[in-house]
């Protein structure tokens, strides 16, 4: 009976914790994403300049989002990198999401996305105060090359490489080389074959 008493206990205590912690939870994510205001209070949020964003984040560039994938990532495809270089197409690009006070990548463009590479090969969108992108605007575009002070470079900008109309191709050196190996070859055997033809038509015809 005390074992029963016992179980009963810990199951009670168990199903109070998890209550409390799903009253608590909400509370907190309410106002994780909610901007400061007298009902709110709190620090106001840093102010990040088009400058500050260029200079923080590793990787600038203009795309366009062309997939989203399921587990919160994006397919890119790069027009020009602004800052830094990479692929045309970046496979991967995670993002964040609401519940992380984040805004995600959506389909379409083109548009300005601030990008960190964590690890070779991995890229993840750079956020300030929650916003990890602007508006491909001429304006805003301005600003970014200023901000970098270079002009923007298009990725894997480099000629397919071509074979020269002057250089034989291979198959007519492979067919001349065989032609000429073989009449080095039989010339000598053919050469007895004849004088013997002639000897015998000439006895022949004696």
């Amino acid at each position: 009976m005390q074992n029963w008493f016992s179980k009963g206990c810990a199951i009670a205590f168990l199903l109070l914790g998890l209550f409390v912690l799903a009253l608590s939870h909400p509370h907190q994510t309410a106002y994780a994403c909610t901007a400061t205001s007298a009902t709110n209070p709190g620090p106001p949020p840093i102010e990040f300049s088009i400058e500050d964003r260029v200079a923080l984040a590793p990787l600038v560039l203009e795309g366009t989002v062309v997939a989203r994938n399921h587990d919160l990532s994006a397919q890119v495809e790069v027009h020009r990198y602004f800052k830094g270089d990479g692929p045309a197409i970046m496979n991967g690009v995670r993002y964040g999401d609401g519940a992380m006070c984040q805004s995600p990548l959506f389909p379409g463009g083109p548009i300005i996305i601030f990008i960190s590479e964590w690890r070779p090969g991995d890229y993840a969108v750079y956020y300030f105060n929650g916003v990890g992108t602007l508006p491909a605007t001429e304006e805003n575009i301005q600003q970014v090359i200023a901000a970098v002070g270079q002009q923007p470079i298009v990725p894997n900008a480099t000629p397919t490489p071509t074979v020269s109309p002057s250089e034989p191709m291979p198959f007519d050196e492979s067919g001349q080389t065989d032609l000429s190996g073989a009449l080095e070859i039989c010339l000598p055997s053919l050469l007895p074959i004849l004088m013997g033809i002639v000897i015998v038509k000439r006895r022949a015809s004696l």
